[in-house]
């Protein structure tokens, strides 16, 4: 039987804060990423201050500066994976054009957080366990390719002559590092360039007609 009496939980205040405190240092890490500093510069006494948590705060949420700028650029990353995955399950065999269009969509992505992604992929590059979760999500990916491929070789859509998994992740990394070459180095007027030439390679040499 009821008592009449709202009994407070506290563990939703708590919850909250835990939130709000996460949030301010992801926000901070952000803010110093995009405002240009790099990733072997970004330090962990540097987010402290720009959030105005303490230590023991931050290594509440972040192992390290790495498992940070981690969690601030997968959101975007998966986005993009998510436009490929997009595409392999429509009608991949109809046209280069669409897998053109699905590699700007990437790019425009890639742009609006290149700060991001730069950081993410020197972290990958510094710290083992960031190049391990990042491999794992580009061979998950691959496999989901190549059981597309291998599905549209079955209905002789896509050329028999090449082997799925090889193929996928060929296209996957030449994808990846072309763009991400792109975002570095390349200019802003070449990005239809870029991305047609990207989409019709890579669709002949799945489709070959």
């Amino acid at each position: 039987m009821s008592s009449g009496y709202t009994v407070f939980d506290g563990s939703a205040t708590v919850a909250r804060r835990r939130t709000t405190t996460e949030q301010r240092i992801l926000e901070a890490a952000a803010a110093a990423l995009v405002g240009g500093t790099r990733f072997s510069d970004l330090t962990v006494e540097t987010v402290l201050e720009l959030a105005g948590v303490s230590r023991s705060s931050f290594y509440k949420f972040f192992a390290d500066k790495a498992a940070l700028v981690q969690r601030l650029a997968e959101p975007s990353i998966g986005e993009a994976a998510q436009a490929s995955t997009d595409w392999w399950h429509g009608t991949p065999a109809s046209s280069w054009r669409g897998l053109a269009a699905t590699v700007a969509r990437m790019l425009t992505i890639g742009r609006a957080n290149s700060d991001l992604w730069q950081a993410y992929f020197d972290a990958a590059a510094a710290d083992p366990d960031v190049d391990e979760a990042l491999r794992g999500a580009m061979e998950s990916h691959a496999e989901m390719v190549a059981q597309r491929i291998s599905a549209l070789q079955e209905e002789e859509l896509a050329t028999s002559e090449l082997q799925p998994i090889h193929l996928a992740r060929f296209m996957i990394r030449t994808t990846l590092t072309s763009l991400v070459d792109h975002l570095q180095h390349g200019d802003r007027d070449a990005d239809e360039a870029i991305t047609r030439t990207l989409g019709r390679s890579l669709w002949f040499g799945v489709f070959g007609h």
